[in-house]
C-alpha cells in the first residue's frame, strides 16, 4: 500500500502480511491473556503464584509490543525528513542530510542491506531489513537514492 503526495512517498507491508503476522501475535498472547483474566478473578491464586502472574503479564506487554511494531512497518519520505520504520527501530533523517545510499552485502547469507550517508560519508542510518517486504520496495528505494543524488548535488554547489 503506497500513499504519494505532492511531497510525500509512503510505503507499508503488504497487507496480508500485516494480517498474518498480527493474527499470529495474537494467537501467541490470547493464552496468557486468558491466564491474566484469570488471576484477576481469583485473587486468591495470584498470592500462591506469583511469579506465573508475572510471566503472564510480561508476555501480554511483550507480544502486544510485538503486535504494534509489525503493524507500523512503514517508510516515508516527506519534503523535510525521512522516516523508516522497522520491526525493531526507527530511523529518522533530515532530508537535507541525505547525499547517497550505500550496499552492504552480508557473505554470510546472502543478504543486501542499506545504509544512509551524509555528504562527509557518514553514517546517518541502517535501513531496516523490513523495508522490503513493504510494497514497491524498489521503486522507494530508487526515490530515495535519486533523493540521495539530488542532495549531494546541491551539496557540491553549495561548497
Amino acid at each position: 500500500m503506497t500513499r504519494e503526495g505532492e511531497n510525500t512517498i509512503e510505503i507499508r507491508m503488504h497487507p496480508v502480511l500485516r494480517f498474518l503476522g498480527a493474527a499470529l501475535c495474537i494467537f501467541v498472547m490470547t493464552p496468557s491473556a486468558i491466564c491474566c483474566v484469570y488471576f484477576l478473578l481469583h485473587p486468591g491464586q495470584v498470592v500462591e503464584n506469583p511469579l506465573c502472574l508475572m510471566l503472564f503479564m510480561a508476555s501480554v506487554i511483550i507480544f502486544a509490543w510485538l503486535t504494534y511494531r509489525w503493524l507500523t512497518i512503514r517508510g516515508e519520505i516527506d519534503s523535510s525528513d525521512i522516516t523508516l520504520r522497522g520491526w525493531y527501530w526507527t530511523v529518522r533523517v533530515k532530508t537535507a542530510d541525505l547525499a547517497g545510499i550505500r550496499t552492504i552485502r552480508n557473505l554470510e547469507n546472502d543478504t543486501l542491506r542499506y545504509m544512509l550517508v551524509d555528504a562527509r560519508a557518514k553514517r546517518l542510518g541502517l535501513i531496516p531489513g523490513e523495508m522490503d517486504w513493504c510494497c514497491r520496495w524498489t521503486a522507494f528505494l530508487a526515490a530515495l537514492q535519486e533523493l540521495g543524488r539530488l542532495q549531494s548535488i546541491a551539496h557540491e554547489e553549495r561548497q
